[in-house]
């Protein structure tokens, strides 16, 4: 990790965006949707029946097809944000990313699988950082910051493609509230995010601690001790703070939803 000050000593190292993410049966929304559409019956479900199975391992042995629709949704939701931060850094003119074989949709270049075991025994994994040398980006300013942004903008999309889709179904057919597909749409909207919020913490190696690097020098001390204690700060954060995560991250998803699901009451 390149210092706070960008000093180095030798040829200038490749930053790695390391991107951890939670996906925890606590952060859940709590949104009921019971509407007639088009004269179809009144369809009536709660979003958290999706993580009311959780853990996953629980998950697997009770309803193997939607273990497998939330395994496919969180890796989904991981690749489109690697692949994010992989992309702006080679359009910024950093191949760094490009030549490890990031810039890809591919999950298996995204997806690390220690990461992804602790996700599924612990409820918070990471996916395989992303490489890429500020030196090279042609914003020497902006240009780290886009890049980290790059993954929680990507959820972010990731929300309104796949919200809108859910409206649609639900709006145009008439498949079961617990329909495969339709929880499928669920997962994929809240793991985008949650991601998307998890990420933009401003305490390192989250993507939102490189925001701090555009505030003015007199504030390098404290980005160096963030930097210095980053993952134990992370750490006590995931531990201590899931309360008060859990409540922010499952209001913003509740109101995530009531926008998808505004008008269909």
């Amino acid at each position: 990790m390149l210092p706070a000050d960008g000093s180095n000593v030798g040829v200038a190292p490749a930053i790695r965006l390391q991107t951890p993410f939670a996906a925890n049966g606590a952060i859940t929304c709590h949104i009921r949707y019971a509407g007639c559409c088009a004269g179809k019956p009144t369809m009536s479900f709660s979003l958290r029946q999706v993580h009311d199975r959780m853990p996953f391992l629980h998950l697997l042995t009770t309803n193997p097809l939607e273990a497998v629709a939330w395994v496919l949704a969180i890796i989904l939701a991981i690749t489109v944000h690697e692949f994010s931060h992989a992309l702006v850094a080679w359009l910024q003119g950093d191949s760094t990313a490009q030549l490890e074989g990031r810039v890809t949709l591919n999950p298996i270049a995204h997806v690390d699988p220690v990461g992804f075991i602790a996700l599924i025994l612990v409820g918070f994994g990471w996916g395989k950082p992303v490489p890429f040398n500020p030196y090279n980006l042609k914003a020497k300013r902006w240009g780290p910051a886009l890049v980290s942004l790059a993954g929680p903008a990507s959820n972010l999309l990731g929300v309104v493609v796949f919200g809108l889709v859910l409206r649609l179904v639900l709006q145009f057919s008439s498949l079961p509230s617990d329909n495969l597909l339709i929880t499928f749409l669920i997962l994929c909207v809240q793991f985008n995010v949650v991601l998307m919020l998890f990420n933009l913490l401003p305490v390192p190696p989250l993507d939102g601690s490189k925001l701090l690097q555009l505030l003015p020098s007199r504030f390098d001390y404290i980005i160096e001790n963030l930097n210095k204690y980053g993952f134990i700060i992370l750490l006590a954060v995931v531990l201590l703070g899931q309360p008060f995560l859990s409540r922010i991250f499952g209001a913003v998803t509740d109101f995530m939803f009531s926008l998808i699901l505004k008008g269909l009451d």
